[in-house]
C-alpha cells in the first residue's frame, strides 16, 4: 500500500474516531440517531482499519479493531433497549386488556431506565 494511501486512510480513521469520541461523550449521546450514528461511524472505522491491514503491525491491528469491536457492542444495548420499548409500546397499543398493559409495565419501566443511563 503506498504511503500517500496510509496516511490517508489514517487521517480518515482519526476523524472517525474523533467522531465517535464527540458523539459517545454528547448528553443526548442515548438518543437513538446518536447511536446509530455512533454505530456507523465505528463500521466505517473498522472498515478503513481493514483498508490499512497491510501497513500495521499484526498486533496494532488485532489490538484496534478489538477495541473499536468493544466499542460498538458497549454501544449494542442502547439499540436494543430502545427497539425493546418500541416493540413493547406497539404491543400495549393493541392490547386493549388492563391486566396484560400492568404485566408489561415493569419491563417498560426497566427497559426506559435502561435508555436512560
Amino acid at each position: 500500500m503506498a504511503r500517500e494511501q496510509t496516511t490517508t486512510i489514517g487521517t480518515e480513521l482519526l476523524a472517525l474516531l474523533e467522531r465517535v469520541a464527540k458523539d459517545l461523550n454528547a448528553p443526548n449521546a442515548s438518543k437513538p440517531k446518536k447511536v446509530h450514528a455512533t454505530r456507523k461511524s465505528l463500521k466505517r472505522a473498522r472498515a478503513l482499519l481493514r483498508l490499512a491491514r497491510p501497513a500495521l503491525r499484526k498486533e496494532a491491528y488485532a489490538r484496534t479493531n478489538r477495541r473499536l469491536r468493544d466499542i460498538g457492542r458497549s454501544v449494542s444495548p442502547l439499540r436494543d433497549a430502545r427497539a425493546s420499548v418500541d416493540i413493547l409500546a406497539s404491543v400495549r397499543q393493541r392490547m386493549d386488556k388492563k391486566s396484560v398493559v400492568r404485566e408489561l409495565a415493569p419491563l417498560a419501566r426497566n427497559l426506559r431506565m435502561t435508555l436512560a443511563q
